[in-house]
């Protein structure tokens, strides 16, 4: 038997039987390839959601220790004197990826290697490892690209003590050098492709930041730039924002084997984390070792005068100027502020990221809920994007005739341990096609398809298509806010900020997605089952039912008293948006000036 631990068929040997390591590996557009093939898939380890929260466990312990023991060590390899804050700002959104995505190969791979003892698989060979660039670089590649993760199950096979039942070839030069190993432009490529009027504007917003000294420095993708103006007219301009990207980047720069062997040198405290440390020189971002020091001293100079409050929503992830900014304001004394950007927060059972936000800001500001710890840290804020759905969802209108079906894209391979289906999207496929082919025809030909902006090579369109011949698909720059406009019912497959939007809106709505792979929170069960009860939420294979019965006038059903009580309670607690919200912003920003100030002073 041959184990396929990707989707490049090309690195099969087709003559025997396969054990694909994931149902990523049968890749929608290679159907010609495998569909005749004889094949079994290794069945899911987080098939159960007790799996999904043990994994999630084992990674937050890894990377909570892993930390410790890198502040140590990249600071005495770049000379600093840095606190764990301050590496877990740079690398925890690294760590996030790297240590769920290798702990789900890993487990996968010692679960093929027990079911078919002495199996043969082939590995890249190490030469033709790729180190990436930044952490979204590593995103990107570890999210969807096959040759990457050909090398990670690589590093994997090479190291781990299971595997040694394995039976490996490496696969020849001329093939590797046919894989797809280059990455997609990342935040370092991108600024080499400067143009004159983006220098101009760079030093212009030097020349700003010097003299107006901002006590607020804001991430650039938190608010659109007409709602930004309205919060820096609301704090008196005493805040400002970074330019898009964040800060010039260092070139590549040469790979330094000394540094990265140092990394080899790490404590193991069990099989996972020894493999962890083994593979992780191999792919440890460039941009925290060789080109850490270049990369930094550019960043201050995009910033040169301190903030006191550092606020951001998604810049923690992969701005690398912004992390690089944040972390260093925050050894100084400045106070940092997170803000919701996304519909799992506060309601999923397991959200790493929500733990990670938390971990690294001093105050994180929630689209209306709270209830974390300790208290306090967590502060319900007023968000402008709720106001634009209300508008969007405007008053009663019978005159509107589609259906529109707003769906998710996870990656194909699993990148995080969370609630919601980790490896599992094929049963989300297959629902969405089940609701569309059970719509009564009169139903479907008034059915948009809102697709994610990312396909991930699920091949979606090309999917339903197959399926359900003639489908209407929304283009790809048509907002949500203005397909709801002309909707007569919306369906949401999934838990994530779509539907808040849509529910904010106040348009008849079906939520659809099963609670067996989205688990939600203890606290939050109330809020859910109040929107069940009112028909608003229901499991994907009622829902073409539902649907049908309600779209000849979903409205005499959506204005009810149980649906508007159960969608309001909602909203308050999950989508709140108020018209001074910009005055509610900066309220809260001129509290953490006044907390940092008195931080400050007492140091």
């Amino acid at each position: 038997m041959f184990l396929a631990t990707t989707g490049l068929t090309e690195c099969w040997d087709t003559r025997e039987e396969l054990l694909l390591l994931g149902p990523w590996c049968l890749r929608y557009d290679r159907r010609a390839t495998w569909d005749r093939l004889r094949y079994t898939i290794l069945p899911n380890p987080w098939e159960e959601a007790t799996a999904v929260r043990a994994a999630a466990a084992l990674c937050e312990q890894t990377i909570d220790t892993l930390l410790e023991d890198l502040t140590e060590v990249l600071n005495r390899l770049h000379g600093t004197r840095w606190s764990s804050r301050y590496w877990r700002i740079l690398l925890g959104p690294w760590l996030l990826y790297y240590v769920h995505a290798l702990y789900d190969r890993y487990v996968r791979l010692e679960r093929a290697c027990a079911a078919s003892p002495g199996m043969t698989t082939s590995l890249l060979p190490p030469p033709a490892y790729r180190r990436t660039l930044d952490t979204g670089d590593f995103a990107r590649s570890v999210s969807e690209a096959d040759a990457f993760n050909l090398q990670l199950c690589s590093q994997i096979v090479r190291v781990a003590p299971f595997t040694s039942m394995l039976r490996w070839t490496e696969l020849p030069v001329e093939l590797t050098r046919q894989l797809v190993l280059t990455s997609e432009p990342s935040a370092l490529d991108a600024w080499r492709r400067r143009s004159v009027p983006r220098l101009f504007a760079y030093a212009a917003h030097r020349q700003l930041v010097r003299a107006l000294c901002p006590r607020v420095m804001l991430g650039r993708e938190l608010l659109s730039c007409r709602n930004l103006m309205r919060v820096l007219r609301a704090m008196a301009f005493r805040g400002g924002a970074l330019p898009t990207p964040a800060a010039p980047v260092c070139e590549k720069r040469p790979i330094d084997e000394r540094m990265r062997d140092r990394l080899r040198q790490l404590p193991a405290r069990d099989a996972f984390s020894a493999t962890l440390v083994k593979t992780s020189p191999d792919n440890f971002p460039l941009i925290f070792l060789e080109g850490y020091a270049a990369f930094r001293e550019a960043c201050l100079r995009q910033w040169p005068s301190p903030p006191r409050v550092v606020c951001a929503s998604i810049s923690w992830y992969l701005d690398e100027g912004f992390k690089f900014l944040a972390a260093e304001f925050r050894e100084t004394g400045a106070r940092l502020v997170g803000i919701q950007h996304g519909g799992g927060y506060g309601t999923y059972e397991v959200h790493p990221f929500e733990r990670f936000e938390l971990s690294i800001t001093d105050r994180w500001c929630s689209f209306g809920w709270d209830g974390a710890t300790p208290p306090g840290r967590v502060q319900p804020l007023p968000h402008p994007r709720f106001l634009r759905a209300k508008a969007a969802g405007g008053p009663r209108r019978r005159g509107r005739d589609a259906i529109v079906l707003v769906t998710t894209s996870p990656p194909r391979y699993p990148v995080r341990f969370n609630s919601t289906p980790v490896g599992q999207f094929d049963t989300v496929l297959a629902g969405r096609i089940h609701l569309l082919q059970r719509l009564p025809p009169a139903s479907r030909r008034h059915v948009i398809v809102r697709l994610d902006w990312a396909d991930y090579g699920w091949c979606h369109r090309q999917r339903l298509l197959e399926a359900c011949a003639a489908l209407q698909f929304s283009t790809a720059d048509e907002s949500l806010e203005a397909l709801v406009a002309r909707a007569r019912l919306v369906i949401v497959e999934y838990p994530g900020t779509a539907y808040l939007d849509v529910l904010a809106a106040n348009v008849p709505t079906v939520l659809s997605w099963s609670e067996r792979y989205w688990r939600i929170r203890e606290a939050e069960a109330p809020y859910f089952t109040a929107l069940r009860a009112a028909g608003i939420w229901c499991e994907p294979e009622q829902a073409a039912e539902r649907v049908a019965a309600l779209y000849p006038d979903p409205w005499a059903w959506w204005v009810t008293t149980e649906v508007q009580e159960a969608r309001a309670r909602f909203v308050e607690r999950h989508a709140v948006g108020r018209p001074d919200w910009a005055r509610c912003w900066a309220a809260a920003l001129a509290e953490e000036i006044r907390l940092s100030d008195g931080v400050g002073q007492a140091r």
